[in-house]
């Protein structure tokens, strides 16, 4: 998706595992400069369709 932004395109997503989440903002600033700011914290749940990623076990 960051191939896809023109520059000064956004993106936002949220980022993490609960209960550490954080909402993060992508910026384009060039041909291959990205600027992420991540300006707060946040728990949401898990968008249908993605699957979970798999946990270590031993």
């Amino acid at each position: 998706l960051l191939a896809l932004l023109k520059p000064g395109g956004r993106l936002g997503a949220i980022v993490g595992d609960e209960p550490v989440m954080r909402a993060s903002i992508i910026t384009r600033e060039g041909d291959a400069a990205f600027r992420t700011t991540q300006p707060w914290d946040t728990i949401a749940p898990r968008l249908r369709n993605f699957p979970e990623t798999p946990r270590f076990r031993f």
